[in-house]
């Protein structure tokens, strides 16, 4: 299968060029990146053909499945290309940053040509499989409320101008937030109706085109109460990037994820842990066996076993949907309805 990847623009493209090297049945033939500076270094760094147009790469290369890794404002454009003709795709997150793009890669998704996905990594989080798969046995009852915490540490001077912009992140609650409101839904099995949210900036009065926090609260169709938060407030002396939290709340019982790079996970237990309290049982360590794939791997692995991947397109493209009526909540400082699926 022939891969290529459009956009440089962020270190996740690591993972989907990691995962096509690792796939003996992938073969990377190309990569188009539109800034001159970054594509200077990529022609230096990789022996395939570099492209400054991606129409260009996708005519000449004739790729099979691209990795999407542009600045988030203009992925869609990328995502929407492939689509239309018949290129698998699969971007790094956030997959858009307005409805109206949203309107556009599902027009051309629902041409039924090509598979969409999104590199979701709490789905494909060790620590969070593992929870999940016991929240879908019952251990923990009817789902009361979830909370996701997902603080980041910026140093703004190791950013990218666009990454500091929320025209062109997309804003704290898209960029970082779109992974909670992810696993909110995929945890409880159930879809967000209405959703209220605040964002700021406090830390960073010096980058004025900036969300450096945002807070998100949910109503679920089920009845669960859902809050995400989102923030660029990592202390800088902290020993990890973000000490990510996942709590959830159950009519028989409670769990607490503290996944890779949070304190608790710097010394032996590098991948994170899962703590359980139950109505019937003492508190006590999920059992966290090792994942096979990365969001990457599973979705080549997926194309060329003819599967749907673990993160299929209805489920990213649903993901967007909800983390696009929170912003406009955020932006609007009222109650958002979500429309049911």
């Amino acid at each position: 299968m022939r891969a290529a990847v459009i956009g440089m623009r962020h270190g996740h493209v690591s993972e989907f060029i990691r995962a096509v090297d690792e796939n003996e049945t992938v073969t990377l033939v190309g990569i188009a990146e539109d800034d001159p500076t970054v594509r200077e270094r990529v022609e230096a760094e990789h022996s395939v053909p570099v492209y400054a147009d991606f129409g260009q790469l996708l005519e000449r290369e004739q790729p099979q499945v691209v990795g999407v890794v542009t600045t988030n404002s203009t992925k869609y454009r990328a995502l929407t290309a492939c689509l239309d003709l018949g290129i698998h795709a699969i971007a790094d997150k956030p997959l858009l940053t307005e409805m109206e793009q949203l309107k556009q890669v599902r027009t051309a998704h629902r041409k039924g040509k090509a598979r969409l996905s999104m590199m979701l990594s709490q789905r494909f989080s060790a620590p969070h499989r593992a929870l999940k798969a016991r929240v879908d046995a019952g251990d923990f009852g009817d789902i009361v409320h979830m909370y996701g915490f997902g603080p980041h540490r910026l140093r703004p001077e190791t950013r990218n101008p666009w990454e500091l912009d929320a025209a062109q992140n997309g804003g704290v609650l898209v960029d970082l937030g779109v992974h909670y409101f992810d696993s909110l839904r995929w945890f409880s099995g159930q879809e967000p109706v209405r959703v209220a949210a605040l964002q700021g900036n406090t830390r960073f009065p010096d980058l004025p085109q900036l969300y450096d926090h945002a807070h998100a609260l949910m109503d679920f169709d089920g009845g669960m109460k859902g809050i995400v938060v989102a923030d660029w407030l990592t202390p800088e002396a902290a020993p990890y990037h973000g000490d990510y939290r996942l709590y959830i709340t159950g009519t028989r019982g409670t769990a607490e994820i503290a996944t890779a790079g949070t304190l608790e996970a710097s010394g032996p237990n590098k991948q994170g842990g899962v703590r359980v309290v139950l109505d019937d049982k003492e508190p006590f360590d999920l059992d966290v066996p090792p994942l096979q794939h990365t969001p990457t791997s599973d979705f080549l692995d997926a194309l060329v076993n003819d599967r749907e991947p673990y993160a299929s397109a209805e489920e990213v493209l649903r993901t967007m949907e909800v983390t696009l009526h929170a912003k406009a909540a955020a932006t609007s400082g009222d109650w958002v309805s979500i429309p049911s699926k």
